[in-house]
């Protein structure tokens, strides 16, 4: 008897929650072009895909009042199996980040969405909720990486890599980057003239045979690029291989939002089967008298860099 009554309550819950249900989609105020304005839009799509019909289904936002999320309609009916598209308006502050920020995330500088709340569809008891995300545009960029290594020069891109390089090399790595904001701000929304006071460069070997741990930083006036090159060596005890550096452009402008992009490039370091190298030699007597039957020493100091012992 007790087995019948759970099975039959079960069954009426079921029922319940096929007769009301309500769906709403998640979505995403701005992208990657959107200025920091007020009254940017999306839109959501509110589904009742149950058997009954919903009156009064009110649209609501939980999360921090400065986005001032605004919904239009805010209150409808849905009959079952019908849809309604809802406008979501908001405000994109002027210091909302454009890139991640936290440095232990792995993510850091990626261009992303942010979450910044919940939505909420309901009638009475019935419920729906969502993601709400808020995206704004990146305004300091990497324009170009430069590296330099013995006499070769390479202009590398993000994911490139420069080729054929050996141990022992004297190198250098220039970075470029953009303040990409306006040079004026003829509506007054802070949105150009914003300068990165100062922006931060670093260039970073993600592998310790190769040393290359290097930052400095420039003060960005809005549509400037400025570049800096930072000096380093190929050590002649550094095994051949592909050596990832991450190149990093980032800073805060003047409104407080954080901006930035990361580039990897790679060095292919290889070693020869022979390759011998003179790294210094002398000779004694430095002057001598051709009348004079004397010897003379040559000393040098060999380096193998390559791939086998030598004789």
């Amino acid at each position: 008897m007790k087995k019948t009554i759970i099975i039959a309550m079960l069954f009426v819950i079921l029922v319940a929650a096929g007769a009301n249900a309500l769906q709403i989609t998640s979505a995403t105020i701005g992208g990657e072009n959107q200025d920091r304005v007020a009254n940017v839009s999306t839109t959501v799509t509110v589904t009742n895909d149950g058997t009954s019909d919903l009156s009064s289904i009110a649209m609501s936002f939980a999360g921090d009042s400065r986005y001032n999320i605004r919904f239009e309609p805010s209150s409808f009916d849905l009959n079952a199996g019908a849809t309604q598209t809802v406008t979501v308006y908001g405000d994109i502050p002027v210091d909302f980040d454009a890139v991640i920020k936290q440095t232990s995330n792995s993510d850091f500088l990626d261009a992303t969405p942010f979450n910044i709340g919940t939505m909420k569809a309901a009638a009475g008891s019935v419920e729906a909720t969502s993601d709400l995300s808020m995206q704004a545009v990146n305004q300091l960029f990497i324009k170009k990486v430069t590296a330099v290594c013995g006499d070769e020069s390479e202009r590398l891109d993000d994911g490139e890599t420069f080729e054929e390089l050996s141990p022992d090399m004297a190198c250098s790595i220039t970075v470029e980057i953009e303040n990409t904001f306006d040079d004026d701000d003829r509506d007054d929304l802070k949105i150009g003239d914003i300068d990165f006071d100062p922006a931060y460069i670093e260039v970073e070997s993600m592998d310790n045979e190769l040393d290359l741990d290097e930052d400095d930083d420039l003060d960005m006036d809005p549509d400037e690029e400025d570049e800096l090159t930072f000096e380093f060596d190929i050590e002649e005890d550094t095994e051949e291989g592909d050596y990832d550096v991450e190149v990093r452009a980032y800073g805060t402008d003047e409104n407080n939002a954080f901006h930035g992009e990361m580039w990897t490039v790679e060095f292919e370091i290889e070693r020869l089967k022979h390759d011998i190298k003179i790294k210094q030699a002398s000779i004694s007597p430095v002057q001598m008298d051709n009348c004079q039957d004397r010897k003379v020493n040559v000393d040098a100091t060999l380096l193998n860099l390559g791939k086998r012992d030598e004789e």
